[in-house]
């Protein structure tokens, strides 16, 4: 690991780069890599829907990040792939839209003028290998970095907010670089809710070709998962980010709403043939979240570990948890401390309220691309749930603290007969929408558990 405070100076040479005016960027929007269901479009249809037509197709980006270096090339578009056949819905258009690569770039985007109205930017990035820093170094309190670009030099610093007993607030990083005549400008800001295990740099180098520095970032959340970001520079000096989020879990997603479920009944219902009978044929319901082995003793079921702070408020029912907790104060500390064993070895299971960032979320910024309800913060502190045993603390889950509708509960156990610790969380973030999320036990170092599922179950 490199030291927190490093004063590196490099020389970055852009003669290479085209002399085309640099674009004006007003934000950057990403482009998430896993392949989009087409349902009904043909593949012209849907590329045209994100502005991959012949006029737009300049504006987007993709960025592979290889061995300390920054590729930019032109975003080759998608093609046609069959999907998973659903057994459920049979007469469901299953093609689907994946990125036409045969190795994935780290992320796409495309740069943005106005509100979008005004369609994509003019200009563009320059393409091929962009010269740069390879920096590498993670970001803490009182982190600073120097390195010169096309004759000036730039200083990034990193700072934060304080909180109880003097600490960096999570959230509260803002990353800003400033260049030799004094005026700092923001690469990447504060956004509430957001709790990292470590924030880092990766590279430096003139992308957009105004002589001034755009920036790779990586951050990893304290629950596992790693966003990428590109911040990008205007000749005005303001900065754009977007970015992509992976999980190295790759956790299996899935979305219910009894309002797809009806119209599925009713698409059914319409389509049978006249004058024949409707018949509708037994299902098999699938199977329940916990299906209890019998190799071992189920030790917790639907253990309450969390209780909405909030009172009965009728007169507020169905506004979003954060606008009906305006001016509750959610003292921070642990919240329920647990402790089970599973297979003569103790866990302890912890809910605490964190302290985060309170503001709104300032400049350019990124929130990661997770399930619904993961992070989720009104501007107050958060909640997280972690797993102990053995001196290893995992974090499993970090979401807002008010919540809609009854507690948080737990089950676990051997939850799939493979005689292994897994545990299962339901909670309900927001109004008719509730969440339900999987771990398995890995025997991965520094590790106790991995996510093995996210299931987001909507009301009518």
């Amino acid at each position: 690991m490199k030291r927190l405070l490093a004063c590196t100076v490099v020389v970055l040479e852009t003669a290479s780069l085209s002399s085309a005016a640099a674009p004006s960027i007003d934000h950057l929007e990403g482009l998430a890599l896993a392949p989009h269901s087409l349902a009904g479009q043909t593949l012209a249809e849907f590329s045209n829907t994100l502005g991959l037509d012949a006029r737009g197709r300049d504006a987007w980006h993709a960025l592979a990040w290889r061995d300390g270096e920054v590729e930019i090339q032109p975003f080759r578009g998608f093609r046609e792939e069959p999907g998973a056949f659903d057994w459920t819905r049979p007469e469901a258009d299953t093609r689907v839209a994946v990125p036409d690569y045969a190795e994935l770039p780290l992320m796409v985007f495309r740069i943005r003028q106005g509100n979008g109205d005004r369609g994509p930017a003019a200009g563009g990035l320059a393409t091929g290998n962009a010269p740069g820093l390879a920096i590498d170094e993670r970001v803490r309190e009182g982190w600073a970095h120097a390195f010169d670009l096309a004759g000036k030099r730039w200083t990034l610093r990193a700072s934060y907010a304080k909180g109880p007993r003097g600490r960096a607030l999570p959230g509260s990083m803002r990353l800003t670089v400033e260049g030799d005549d004094g005026k700092a400008n923001a690469v990447l800001g504060r956004h509430p809710g957001l709790v990292f295990r470590e924030q880092s740099v990766l590279w430096a180098g003139d992308l957009t070709r105004d002589g001034r520095p755009d920036f790779l970032l990586r951050r990893t959340l304290i629950t596992g998962e790693i966003d990428y970001i590109v911040s990008l520079s205007s000749p005005d000096g303001r900065y754009a980010a977007t970015g992509v989020t992976r999980d190295p879990d790759a956790p299996v997603n899935g979305f219910s709403s009894g309002i797809e479920e009806s119209e599925l009944e009713s698409r059914r219902h319409a389509n049978s043939p006249p004058p024949y009978a409707v018949y509708k044929l037994p299902q098999a319901k699938p199977a329940a979240t916990g299906s209890w082995a019998l190799s071992g003793p189920m030790k917790l079921k639907g253990i309450a570990i969390y209780t909405n702070p909030l009172p009965a408020q009728p007169s507020k029912a169905g506004l979003p948890a954060p606008e009906r907790s305006q001016g509750v104060a959610i003292a921070p500390g642990v919240k329920r401390d647990l402790v089970f064993t599973f297979g003569g070895e103790s866990f302890r299971l912890l809910a605490e309220i964190v302290p985060t960032w309170q503001g709104p979320a300032e400049g350019p910024h990124y929130m990661p691309q997770l399930h619904f309800g993961a992070y989720g913060s009104g501007g107050g502190p958060t909640l997280t749930v972690s797993l102990q045993h053995k001196g290893v603390k995992q974090v499993l889950l970090v979401t807002q603290p008010v919540m809609d509708d009854g507690p948080m509960t737990l089950t676990a156990g051997d939850l799939d007969g493979s005689g292994r610790l897994s545990l299962s969380i339901d909670w309900m973030p927001h109004y008719n929408n509730g969440m339900n999320n999987t771990w398995t036990r890995t025997d991965e170092p520094g590790r106790l558990v991995r996510r093995v599922s996210s299931f987001q179950s909507q009301g009518c």
